[in-house]
């Protein structure tokens, strides 16, 4: 059966955006005679790009596209502009973290960062005997390249996650009174949506004498910034999820790279940035801030995610007024005293793979079942599952209608536990 199709909308207007406007600036979501889908609801495994980071993106690959640059007594024009751009790409990502510039520092994306600064901390911040506390909360990425230290002598502590979505409390305290060198944290679970209280966690954390490592991927696309508090050490991003080309960087404290022995990212050789850039990442990356700042008629990053924090309240309200009742004994955390973000995890047994995919692709939706990266996750909380879950992921550009055509969807397929 073929994919429903949606009506290709007016060009957006010139006067001040509202949120029924927002998705008429991404081409994919009305271009729909491409891949049948008219809504996507898979958000944070790959968000969609607005039209003019498409645009800035193709304009650096055909013009401007050069090597690293940045040498003003022998750079070509195109090489100075690209030095040019990747500062402003620093700025770009110090304002969404809410830290400087100089603690910008870039990489082919989120998983990558995370494995060359877990590799990096080994033998110089990290030595045998030393523990890393890492948590069932958080993604793979920020599991598996400490888990790999145990080979040079590194013990690991593992801390489960509750059915809250947070920490199970008690095993947090004892991981604490272990005193790990480093605690490598969550921010927002990619599969329950759930907010983790993560500045009242490093804070304890960073008390009991451990460097904070957040992964902070999922903060930022949900209109979260100024994430960088005192006691976090480093926190890892990844604009595949923040509407902007594949480009993973983090925000490090100076007095991390003074134990780590590295030089900052804008210093002489060695830092932790390796090779030549793809120029045209940045280029993006850049005008998805605009984008972000242009969601108001105030034109600023901080009225930008405020507006997108207040819609995606009323996106998470739409879900819970329309999923179907036998829907809320399978949903993840479900009754969690913390914030979350319109991301809802739905226990579903093999039996339900197949015919849960066909019903979403027939009805034009675009969504995921797996593991997504957070397998200890979903063995803790959906073991009856075999520790899989569809994911429907929200984010600004989705609307209520959205919502409501997704929630039809799951009441045809009378889910069950």
């Amino acid at each position: 059966m073929a994919a429903a199709r949606c009506s290709t909308p007016a060009p957006p207007a010139d006067n001040p955006v509202n949120p029924a406007d927002w998705a008429r600036r991404f081409p994919a979501l009305w271009d729909d005679g491409v891949h049948g889908n008219c809504v996507f609801a898979d958000n944070s495994s790959r968000a969609q790009l607005p039209a003019q980071t498409l645009a800035a993106v193709v304009g650096q690959l055909q013009y401007w596209e050069t090597h690293r640059g940045g040498h003003a007594d022998w750079d070509s024009p195109r090489a100075e502009r690209a030095a040019a751009l990747r500062e402003r790409a620093r700025l770009v990502a110090a304002s969404l973290c809410g830290g400087t510039e100089n603690q910008i520092g870039f990489a082919a994306n989120g998983t990558s960062t995370l494995a060359i600064l877990s590799r990096a901390m080994a033998g110089t911040l990290l030595h045998p005997g030393d523990a890393v506390l890492i948590t069932e909360a958080d993604h793979d990425a920020n599991r598996i390249p400490w888990q790999a230290l145990t080979a040079l002598g590194i013990e690991v502590i593992d801390v489960p996650v509750a059915a809250d979505g947070a920490l199970d409390p008690a095993a947090w305290a004892q991981a604490l009174a272990r005193k790990p060198r480093v605690a490598a944290l969550c921010m927002l679970s990619n599969v329950t949506g759930v907010l983790l209280p993560y500045e009242k966690m490093a804070r304890e954390a960073h008390a009991a004498g451990a460097v904070v490592v957040l992964d902070a991927v999922q903060g930022p696309p949900h209109g979260h910034t100024q994430i960088m508090i005192p006691e976090v050490g480093v926190a890892i991003f990844s604009n595949c999820k923040l509407f902007a080309p594949h480009l993973g960087w983090w925000a490090i404290r100076e007095s991390v790279l003074e134990q780590m022995r590295v030089t900052p990212c804008r210093g002489s050789h060695p830092s932790l940035e390796w090779g030549s850039f793809a120029h045209a990442t940045f280029a993006g990356f850049v005008a998805t801030h605009e984008h972000l700042c242009a969601l108001t008629p105030q034109g600023t990053l901080d009225h930008g995610m405020a507006a997108i924090r207040a819609h995606e309240t009323r996106l998470h309200e739409a879900f819970m007024r329309h999923v179907p009742r036998p829907c809320l004994p399978l949903l993840l955390g479900i009754d969690t005293p913390h914030p979350r973000a319109p991301l809802f995890s739905i226990v579903l047994k093999p039996a339900y793979w197949l015919s849960t995919r066909k019903a979403f692709e027939t009805a034009g939706i675009d969504v995921r079942i797996g593991q997504f990266g957070t397998p200890a996750t979903l063995r803790r909380l959906a073991p009856q599952a075999q520790a899989t879950a569809l994911r429907l992921s929200f984010v600004h550009y989705n609307t209520v209608e959205d919502v409501e055509k997704v929630c039809e969807v799951l009441s045809q397929l009378r889910l069950k536990a």
